[in-house]
């Protein structure tokens, strides 16, 4: 991957923490529990995923 383009996929991806970050403040408690929970199984099944592709 050339640099040009890793400098936009990490910007890219630093703007989209970036608005979840701000959605996530605007949300009451129970909200942000239910999407950190969200996050959390999503990133478990990655990990998963990709011990089985090892």
């Amino acid at each position: 991957m050339n640099d040009e383009l890793r400098d936009f996929c990490l910007q890219e991806f630093a703007n989209r923490e970036e608005r979840r970050a701000r959605r996530l403040l605007t949300r009451s408690a129970s909200e942000t529990s239910e999407l950190l929970d969200f996050d959390l199984t999503r990133a478990t099944e990655r990990g998963i995923r990709a011990r089985e592709r090892e």
